[in-house]
């Protein structure tokens, strides 16, 4: 991959929403398949020193408050019904990783070599192509790149090309805006997250519109063994 300069961001998280780095990161983007990637030092996400400087805790319990409620969205994109009804499919899942490993293609390679062709992969990550950058460029930047925990930034296109250097075929991507409406508004007011769900108003008034046009923080992709 040729990488060329993105753009240089003076202060960016560098695990939980309260810690932010120092000095300036640069992030780097691909040109030729738009790839963004943060470098970063070797990381063991096995320590419980990664996941209290993620969390805030390293307990099963605070894990489960923190991350239960992402569950039954990635339940509904893998299609539990259509599981149910095939006898033997064969689908690898691959939920959140992508993102943190020092080496996504190799992480795709070795994926590819466990389901037998025909299989089926799953997965989702963070994308940079989010109407909250577009919106907040400086300020949602320094939140959204996260330093240390995050090391590649995917979007529609860049994932399409990484799995078929992978081996994998027929790729098809969908997409999920986790952000709510009263999110949205209060970062536009106060430049920094505020948390979700504090207005009574149904979540796809704002999130059918970036869904719709791929501007979403989410991205799923869904492609084959060959």
């Amino acid at each position: 991959m040729k990488f060329e300069t993105q753009i240089a961001i003076s202060a960016k998280r560098v695990g939980k929403f309260s810690q932010m780095s120092p000095e300036p990161h640069t992030v780097w983007l691909c040109a030729g398949c738009g790839v963004a990637y943060l470098p970063a030092p070797a990381v063991d996400y096995e320590s419980s020193e990664y996941r209290t400087f993620v969390d805030g805790g390293d307990s099963v319990e605070e894990f489960h408050r923190l991350h239960d409620a992402e569950q039954a969205e990635k339940l509904v994109i893998l299609g539990t019904a259509d599981l149910r009804a095939t006898v033997l499919m064969d689908v690898a899942v691959c939920f959140s990783v992508v993102e943190h490993v020092s080496e996504p293609l190799a992480l795709l390679q070795d994926i590819r070599r466990l389901p037998p062709p025909g299989s089926c992969l799953l997965l989702s990550t963070p994308k940079p192509r989010d109407i909250m950058l577009e919106l907040l460029p400086d300020d949602y930047a320094a939140f959204f790149y996260r330093v240390v925990v995050h090391t590649w930034y995917f979007d529609a296109d860049s994932i399409r090309n990484a799995t078929s250097l992978a081996g994998f075929a027929d790729a098809s991507g969908s997409f999920a805006h986790r952000v709510d409406l009263w999110n949205a508004i209060l970062w536009l007011r106060d430049r920094q997250p505020t948390g979700r769900g504090r207005l009574e108003i149904s979540p796809a008034v704002f999130r059918g519109m970036p869904e719709a046009n791929g501007r979403s923080d989410y991205l799923y992709c869904a492609c084959v063994n060959a």
